[in-house]
C-alpha cells in the first residue's frame, strides 16, 4: 500500500496571490493525499482578526476545509511557525498567538515537537 503525503511549509498568507492559493488548492484535490502535511508559517504573522471571521487564519482555515470537504479521508496535521505564533523577530513563544493559533486550527493542530 502507497501512503501518498503532500507537505506544504511557509504559505505566509495573505502575501500570496489567491489565483496561487486556488492553484495550490486544485492541485492538492487532483493528488489526492492520504495525509496533508503542513509546516509552518501559514501566515506572515499572528492573526488578530480571526475572532471576526476575517483575515489570514481564517482564509487559509478555509482553503483547508475545503480540501476537507472534498477529499474526507485526508488527514490533515499542522504544526505552527514562527510567523505564526511570534509577534517579531525570534525572540520566543507568544503565548496568546500561540494559544489562538491552537483554537483556530484545533481540528488538525498537532502537539508540538521538540
Amino acid at each position: 500500500m502507497v501512503t501518498r503525503i503532500v507537505h506544504m511549509s511557509d504559505l505566509h498568507f495573505p502575501s500570496r496571490d489567491a489565483a496561487v492559493a486556488q492553484i495550490l488548492q486544485d492541485a492538492i484535490i487532483q493528488k489526492h493525499p492520504d495525509i496533508l502535511l503542513i509546516t509552518g508559517d501559514i501566515a506572515n504573522h499572528p492573526s488578530l482578526w480571526w475572532p471576526f471571521g476575517r483575515g489570514a487564519w481564517v482564509a487559509a482555515r478555509n482553503r483547508l476545509q475545503e480540501i476537507k470537504t472534498r477529499l474526507e479521508d485526508v488527514v490533515i496535521l499542522m504544526l505552527p511557525g514562527n510567523h505564526d505564533v511570534l509577534v517579531s523577530g525570534l525572540g520566543g513563544w507568544c503565548w496568546p498567538a500561540g494559544g489562538a493559533f491552537n483554537f483556530v486550527f484545533r481540528a488538525w493542530r498537532q502537539p508540538a515537537v521538540y
